[in-house]
């Protein structure tokens, strides 16, 4: 989630008696902005911003906030995919995990290939329905 590690740092910050925090850029031009990363980089830039306001806010309710504000009737579709990257970060230890204990003697063979995708779509099914199941 695009601002989650900001807000983290920031809460920690205050914590330990942080009165201001400064944002950089960085010198590489790597880190330089343009136009076109606005559409990528925005989140990131408002959660930060935001929770310098308010520590006790996640990054989730501040994006969730923008969203509704910005998108409007589209702010569930909007929230979905800038959350895809959360998915994949909560997804991916439990399928390696789960993946380990079924298939720790498995071999490289086109057959055990076929049997560690196909129980990688049985676990992101599984944690699609534990997730998103109402």
């Amino acid at each position: 989630m695009q601002g989650r590690v900001a807000i983290q740092n920031q809460q920690y910050w205050k914590s330990i008696g942080a009165d201001y925090i400064y944002y950089d850029q960085g010198p590489l031009p790597g880190y330089y902005e343009t136009q076109d990363d606005y559409d990528l980089r925005w989140p990131l830039w408002y959660v930060a911003s935001k929770g310098m306001w308010d520590a006790s806010l996640t990054s989730e309710q501040i994006l969730k906030d923008a969203c509704r504000k910005l998108y409007g009737s589209a702010a569930d579709a909007t929230w979905r995919e800038l959350t895809t990257v959360l998915v994949a970060d909560d997804v991916i230890p439990a399928v390696r995990a789960a993946l380990r204990s079924k298939f720790a003697r498995a071999k490289n063979t086109a057959q055990g290939r076929g049997a560690i995708r196909a129980q990688t779509i049985v676990e992101l099914e599984k944690y699609i329905d534990r997730t998103y199941s109402v």
